[in-house]
């Protein structure tokens, strides 16, 4: 519980700090493999596919206080499970400074699990990921969706495949 209790309150002096903070929904690698065949080796690389950002929102004073008080109403007393769906984050917050990004925090609400670059907190945590995902809706973000359908509808699939090269389209 210390350790969750830490966490929660090292990203909510984060957010607090964070000059300027933007929630980006966005694609996944794995959407691309409904959409991509993996080439002639057989294999998938997540650096071959490149994120497509489908919204970016730049937090005002009331959605940043929001925020705040999603992330401090976290219970660290909310027991961590073991999540053995594949970590697939549409979605994004990132902390910037003034130098630029400082930390981000993707989740993934389809496993119920986040994972913040300047801390790691083990096991997925449920209810916190519920308090995001309303956050995240009150945004006009769809915290589920058909990712690949949204990446095929995003207009930008035909120029991403031809950077891909031949043989990656199906």
């Amino acid at each position: 519980m210390k350790v969750a209790r830490e966490f929660r309150d090292a990203l909510a002096a984060a957010i607090a700090a964070a000059p300027r903070i933007e929630v980006v929904e966005h694609s996944h690698f794995s959407d691309f493999f409904e959409v991509c065949d993996p080439g002639e080796d057989g294999v998938y690389s997540s650096n071959e596919f490149p994120v497509v950002e489908y919204a970016r929102i730049r937090l005002g004073g009331k959605e940043r206080d929001a925020l705040l008080r999603t992330v401090r109403a976290m219970d660290p007393s909310e027991p961590s499970s073991i999540s053995f769906c594949t970590f697939d984050p549409h979605h994004t917050i990132e902390l910037h400074a003034e130098s630029g990004l400082s930390s981000s925090l993707p989740i993934c609400f389809t496993c119920d699990n986040f994972h913040w670059s300047a801390r790691e907190l083990s096991g997925a945590r449920s209810a916190w990921v519920q308090g995001l995902e309303s956050f995240i809706g009150s945004l006009g973000m769809r915290p589920e969706a058909e990712w690949d359908q949204k990446l095929k509808d995003s207009g930008k699939l035909d120029a991403l495949l031809g950077t891909l090269g031949a043989g990656r389209g199906s």
